[in-house]
């Protein structure tokens, strides 16, 4: 069964989506961020994507359908660490997963690697490591 989000699921996911990002730059970057422009892609490769030039924050919307939302706000704090190296730090040299975007997301319990969920199927749910980690 296939399920589609409709646009009244979609404003209220980015209700929650903006509240989020402010819970997030508050707790995790000291407020220092201004909010981007957020939305929702469907591209095949990414989960979530920052965008410096344009200042916006897009999530896959595969991940609203198929993950928790815990799963969502993990994705979105490793894509605001993109925006903090790049606005507050001013570092734009470096390759997107470089060192200061690895220190960022370490010093803040972030997952820099950004391929978490791709290994996350529903099988696992009920693996030995999951069962540790509840």
């Amino acid at each position: 069964m296939s399920f589609t989000l409709t646009d009244k699921i979609l404003q209220a996911c980015m209700k929650q989506l903006k509240e989020e990002w402010r819970n997030g730059n508050y707790l995790y970057f000291k407020g220092r961020m201004h909010l981007p422009v957020l939305g929702f892609h469907s591209s095949r490769t990414l989960l979530g994507e920052w965008r410096g030039k344009e200042r916006s924050l897009s999530i896959h919307q595969k991940l609203l359908i198929e993950q928790k939302w815990g799963d969502v706000r993990d994705v979105l704090l490793h894509e605001m660490a993109h925006q903090y190296v790049e606005e507050v730090l001013g570092i734009t040299d470096e390759t997107p997963h470089g060192k200061s975007f690895r220190t960022v997301c370490q010093e803040r319990g972030i997952d820099y690697r950004g391929s978490g969920l791709l290994r996350k199927f529903p099988d696992e749910e009920n693996s030995a490591e999951q069962k540790v980690l509840r």
